[in-house]
């Protein structure tokens, strides 16, 4: 049987429903060691604690014990030890992790590629975003854009009202959801980035996707 060290991260407390709550994550860790004979040894968390920022205290502690024990770190996934690919290096560099996600055999390579990816994604559509926001605004100078990380969801008091709410977010998240990837890894993506449902909800279904993606590819033949 193999030992872990199991590390949570959350960069703020959520319900305990999120996809991303201390609760959720711990969940999902003992499942995954339950299924692959993984004996978790301790748990330590890092709540409100930015996946930017380095030198956490209680991941510094699950490293060093992993160290002393010859365990494993367990993970949910790669992001929750750290959103910047060189911190990332540095930890798969100096002892084994597990991401949850990826499965115990996968290559401590393909887990640097992975980070270093996540990263690239991250910017990548940070990028996509502000471009089609700027040619969007240049088509209609007067459209209003919010943030696209803190969408409101409001009361609305028309169809007319909601359907046009649901364009504009339709809109907003284009550039991440019309990509050749399938249905079921976009909804992981735009979970794993932290965006939200317009209704505000933390878990994206495949059918959430192809339906938005039906509506973008509707506003795009207007």
């Amino acid at each position: 049987m193999k030992n872990a060290i199991a590390y949570i991260r959350v960069s703020r407390q959520t319900d305990v429903s999120s996809i991303h709550s201390v609760e959720t994550q711990k969940s999902m860790i003992q499942a995954f060691a339950d299924q692959n004979g993984i004996e978790i040894l301790e748990w330590f968390e890092d709540v409100n604690v930015s996946g930017g920022k380095d030198n956490r205290v209680n991941l510094s502690k699950a490293v060093s014990l992993a160290k002393r024990t010859n365990s494993y770190i367990l993970v949910r996934d790669l992001t929750r030890l750290s959103r910047k690919a060189s911190e990332c290096l540095r930890l798969l560099s100096e002892c084994d992790v597990i991401d949850s996600t990826l499965g115990i055999e996968a290559d401590p390579k393909i887990l640097g590629l992975m980070s270093l990816f996540a990263q690239w994604e991250r910017e990548a559509c940070s990028v996509r975003q502000k471009q089609t926001v700027a040619y969007l605004r240049k088509q209609d100078p007067s459209r209003k854009f919010g943030n696209l990380n803190n969408l409101k969801i409001g009361r609305v008091t028309s169809s007319r009202n909601r359907s046009a709410e649901a364009d504009e977010f339709a809109i907003k998240l284009a550039p991440l959801v019309m990509t050749e990837e399938t249905l079921q890894v976009v909804a992981l993506k735009l979970m794993s980035i932290g965006i939200k449902t317009r209704r505000g909800g933390d878990v994206w279904s495949p059918t959430t996707v192809r339906d938005l993606r039906l509506r973008i590819e509707r506003l795009s033949n207007l």
